[in-house]
């Protein structure tokens, strides 16, 4: 990217509302912002307000202003007035008990209202700036939020008998396409959200991640197989949901026809999920690690055991980006337009164990695996071919006066 500083004053003004520290990409939702803020930088003069963001930080390498923002809270609602709100109130209780004052007033500082455009990551960073009525308004929708959070209620087994969280996801899902509706243009990371969504607005804008150009793969002289990802939510993420299933249903068959197979995990991990893996046999965690290139050459295969969930999962695009072979579940490669057994092995819960065993007793299958893994990235994930198309969109939006939005 090559941007001239001069070259701003050209530029017409934009208000990004996001989180994080997005060009650090230490997560999937960083991986997306980053992407996006890339292309952006390069036709409008951008202001972030960045919810949860680290001000010691290092700064991003495209030039733009930073206003941080936090999130306040009320205190919760006794319980007879929590219980009318379920029942009566239309906003839903994922939105509700924010104290928006304090949050909205450095946005209201900003007059947001002079921007012209405004571009917004997810339909509830949109909801709790108060940005929502603007009138050139871009959402990043991502994945559909209610959709996410409903199918890991589904997973309870009392989830029929719950009505007043079933009318809560009917009224998140009405909230949430409320809100998208309202936008200019929506964006949205897979075609099974978008086709479940069925709005005139919203366009399809897959995840991409940076491709290696080379790949030399020295497997590790036992076998190894890696989990990579974000563990520091609670049991009920779908990453530690379906890490859990995986050490309980299907290492302990793993273990016991390679005795010598290892499990790595790597990424930002809670202490309870430290707790759940201390007591297991040959099952580590590595943290955070800067430079995934190692692990995933040196690694026999990963795996990404997601039981539910919505969007496209970034540890699948990056292990195949790094020839990486993945077994999966159906709903992990959703969306992605993966071929089974020939750019991936996807699995149901049944066989889930027997086809990461198939696999590593398989040098060939995993050779194979690796390259067209490796080539379907290059032709529909990369990061460079993505990155011209959104500023060509973003072009014509900013600059050229799209009159779409």
């Amino acid at each position: 990217m090559n941007i001239l500083l001069n070259d701003i004053k050209y530029m017409k003004p934009l208000l990004y509302i996001g989180v994080g520290v997005p060009w650090q990409e230490r997560a999937g939702h960083l991986v997306r912002q980053n992407m996006f803020l890339n292309a952006l930088a390069e036709c409008a003069d951008l202001h972030l307000v960045l919810f949860n963001y680290d001000i010691n930080a290092p700064k991003p390498h495209f030039p733009c202003d930073i206003t941080p923002i936090e999130i306040f809270r009320n205190r919760p609602l006794p319980k007879v007035q929590s219980f009318f709100e379920d029942c009566f109130s239309p906003l839903p209780r994922w939105y509700r008990n924010y104290d928006l004052g304090k949050i909205r007033q450095p946005i209201i500082d900003l007059d947001w209202k002079r921007f012209p455009v405004i571009f917004s990551y997810r339909t509830d960073y949109t909801y709790l700036a108060g940005v929502a009525q603007h009138p050139h308004l871009i959402i990043d929708v991502d994945d559909p939020e209610y959709l996410r959070r409903k199918g890991s209620f589904m997973l309870r087994k009392d989830w029929q008998s719950d009505w007043r969280s079933r009318w809560d996801f009917k009224k998140m899902e009405m909230f949430e396409r409320s809100l998208i509706k309202k936008a200019k243009m929506a964006f949205i990371c897979q075609k099974n959200d978008a086709i479940t969504l069925n709005l005139p607005n919203l366009k399809i804008i897959p995840n991409t991640v940076v491709i290696p150009g080379s790949i030399d793969r020295q497997e590790k002289h036992d076998p190894t197989i890696i989990f990579v990802g974000n563990m520091s939510g609670g049991t009920n993420s779908p990453n530690n949901s379906g890490l859990i299933w995986f050490l309980e249903k299907v290492w302990p068959s793993i273990c016991q026809e390679i005795p010598n197979c290892h499990f790595q995990l790597i990424g930002k991990i809670s202490e309870i999920m430290i707790k759940f893996i201390n007591p297991l046999p040959c099952v580590e965690s590595l943290g955070f690690v800067d430079d995934l290139t190692p692990i995933y050459s040196s690694a026999w295969l990963s795996v990404a055991p997601i039981r539910y969930g919505t969007g496209t999962r970034i540890k699948i695009l990056e292990a195949l980006s790094h020839a990486c072979p993945v077994v999966t579940t159906p709903k992990g490669c959703e969306g992605i337009g993966l071929i089974n057994n020939e750019h991936i092995i996807e699995s149901d819960e049944e066989q889930f164990a027997k086809s990461c065993i198939n696999l590593l007793q398989n040098q060939v299958k995993r050779r194979q695996l690796s390259i067209a893994g490796h080539q379907f990235m290059l032709d529909n994930y990369s990061r460079e071919k993505q990155h011209k198309k959104l500023v060509a969109i973003f072009k014509d939006i900013l600059l050229n006066g799209n009159k779409s939005i």
